[in-house]
């Protein structure tokens, strides 16, 4: 119960160490099936990324080794910049409208 109550109510995006993948089986059972569930190794996961924050998806980025892509730091710093009333942030060369109901989960067996 203390490791959902963080979870849900954490101020950044959580890192589930999660070796029996037990809390990935709860977040998929509390988010439905609307997640997008991608892994860094696969092709064209910054586009998914992309889509996911500026349509407002919940997001599962799984099976992440102790270095996570320098692109993903402003996302995961929530370092975004407010332009008019919609903030932004910056991923590679592009910046993405973060729509205000995306939400990240990060996933590692190790």
């Amino acid at each position: 119960m203390e490791n959902g109550s963080i979870v849900t109510n954490c101020a950044r995006f959580p890192l589930m160490i999660d070796p029996q993948l037990q809390g990935q089986t709860w977040i998929q059972g509390r988010e439905g099936g609307g997640m997008i569930k991608i892994q860094l190794s696969q092709r064209g996961w910054s586009k998914k990324v992309e889509l996911a924050i500026s349509n407002g998806q919940v997001l599962m980025i799984e099976n992440l080794s102790d270095k996570i892509d320098a692109v993903l730091d402003p996302l995961l710093s929530k370092n975004y910049t407010k332009k008019g009333k919609a903030q932004y942030v910056k991923l590679g060369n592009e910046d993405v409208e973060v729509h205000p109901q995306f939400r990240l989960y990060l996933q590692t067996k190790m």
